[in-house]
């Protein structure tokens, strides 16, 4: 009888150490920028749908026609500073946080998006042309970029219309680079 108890209580201790376990990894992945449905938000912008990180900030430009140079959403990491300087409120002045933004375009003209794309916004596409890939099913262009901070964009296009996702970051495993990988791979077009 003792026999079988030791076992049921080493039995039970393996279960808790598992769970204990899996509980530690979810976390992990959730404070890397990890999607889940129950840490994730949903934004809703121009047509197209995306989850992106609970603890992560927003700020709604426009749901329609992006205004060039200005993003219809702004997705940061939701921090103090992050947060003032979204807000206007910061007592020290200073550049933006990385962020993850949404333009979404409608093309006027029959020219291709990367030629559209190098017109709405020089800087980030004097780099070199899109590079064709597909993400979840979906073609799409990528571009790398430089500046204050190095730069990633997608640009995907349905229609007339462009949906252009882009990340900026100090380095690649920074976080937000992670919950941008999330959000381009997951979105989907309504």
């Amino acid at each position: 009888m003792k026999k079988h108890q030791h076992n049921f209580l080493a039995l039970c201790g393996v279960i808790v150490l598992i769970f204990a376990l899996i509980f530690v990894i979810k976390n992990r992945q959730i404070n890397e920028g990890g999607e889940t449905s129950l840490t994730a938000k949903r934004a809703v912008v121009g047509g197209v749908s995306f989850l992106y990180p609970a603890a992560y900030g927003e700020m709604m430009k426009s749901e329609s026609n992006a205004q060039p140079g200005q993003p219809n959403i702004v997705i940061f990491e939701n921090t103090d500073s992050a947060k003032a300087f979204f807000s206007n409120t910061a007592t020290v002045p200073g550049e933006a946080p990385p962020t993850i933004t949404l333009h979404v375009y409608q093309k006027t003209s029959t020219e291709d998006t990367d030629t559209f794309l190098r017109k709405a916004s020089p800087y980030i596409f004097s780099k070199g042309a899109g590079r064709p890939i597909v993400l979840n099913n979906k073609e799409a262009l990528s571009y790398t970029w430089d500046g204050l901070y190095k730069g990633d964009s997608v640009a995907f296009t349905r229609g007339d219309t462009v949906y252009l996702f882009s990340v900026t970051y100090i380095t690649t495993n920074d976080p937000i680079v992670k919950a941008y990988e999330n959000i381009v791979n997951q979105l989907e077009f309504q």
